[in-house]
């Protein structure tokens, strides 16, 4: 009898545990954006503020719009840091003239967990330098969409109502975080995507919430079992009508035929360069970045310019 009532605490602790994660998952907001970016900035780079409803899922959400860049250089410096205090800078300088190619099309950005599309200003104006439009909405609710988090799955359907907005000479898509699950479910109900940019891609999400609760609160893995915290991601996941299996990209990357190049890092803890390693193959470059806390992987600095020029030249000469 004592065992059974000992069994029956701790499944109820276990329970409640869990509970406040998905809680936590549902509830949590994003994060401020003013350290990046202001809205006058917003506006002096050009960049337009849309909202989108689509009809048919009866959702809302916005999206910035930016034409290519006439400048003819682009600098930048910036500094994130992560919930454990770890800083990473991150530099860009580069001049129109010393490009190979200057491009044309689309490029659509698509942000990560607790995030915002002004996250990836700074990724969208590199590729309005190279010369692409941008798209860069806001997932489902995140920045300015007060809807229920669809977790980079039922986003994707929204995004791509987006794309089909606008004429696409050619396509790309990046996707940072848990925009990377947006970007892979994207290559599923279209065509005519030329290629596709992972910056630290988002793991299954209960390992993905996992390893984002050791980085980032690490008290509460003392607190809480690790099946406990995997258990309220896959609560929230349940509550959103999306499937675990739904989450986990890697099956996607394995069987697509569109190019892919993964940027992840080292010293990222919550999607390591290790988690990826394996999925290199013609299609699919893997870039390991050094030094590189989560956050900052959606800036593109020096480093990635020269890999992201290499990638294009090589897609350019495969499609000759």
């Amino acid at each position: 009898m004592i065992k059974k009532l000992i069994l029956v605490f701790v499944s109820s602790i276990a329970i409640g545990c869990s509970t406040v994660v998905t809680e936590y998952i549902e509830r949590s907001n994003s994060f401020d954006f003013k350290e990046i970016v202001s809205f006058d900035n917003i506006e002096t780079y050009g960049l337009k503020n849309n909202r989108y409803c689509s009809t048919e899922h009866k959702v809302c959400t916005n999206y910035l719009l930016g034409e290519p860049l006439e400048n003819k250089k682009l600098r930048y410096t910036v500094s994130l840091e992560s919930f454990s205090g770890a800083e990473s800078t991150v530099s860009l300088d580069i001049l129109k003239s010393s490009l190979p190619e200057l491009h044309s099309g689309t490029v659509v950005h698509i942000h990560g967990f607790r995030a915002s599309k002004e996250f990836m200003l700074n990724s969208a104006l590199y590729f309005r330098m190279l010369g692409f439009r941008v798209i860069v909405p806001d997932l489902l609710g995140h920045g300015e969409s007060d809807e229920d988090k669809e977790y980079g799955v039922g986003d994707s359907k929204i995004v791509n109502e987006i794309i089909n907005k606008y004429e696409n000479k050619t396509l790309y898509i990046v996707g940072n975080s848990m925009g990377g699950t947006t970007a892979m479910h994207i290559s599923t109900l279209r065509n005519d995507i030329d290629g596709i940019i992972l910056q630290a891609p988002m793991l299954r999400f209960d390992k993905a919430a996992l390893n984002y609760t050791k980085a980032n609160f690490p008290s509460m893995t003392m607190l809480f079992s690790e099946e406990s915290i995997k258990q309220g991601a896959l609560d929230s996941l349940v509550r959103a009508d999306i499937t675990l299996e739904q989450t986990d990209i890697k099956p996607i990357i394995g069987s697509s035929s569109v190019p892919i190049i993964i940027f992840a890092s080292s010293s990222d803890p919550i999607a390591p360069h290790r988690s990826y390693s394996n999925l290199a193959s013609n299609g699919v470059s893997i870039v390991k970045v050094d030094d590189r806390n989560h956050p900052s992987m959606s800036i593109i600095g020096d480093n990635e310019s020269r890999e992201l020029i290499h990638w294009f030249g090589k897609l350019t000469h495969k499609s000759k």
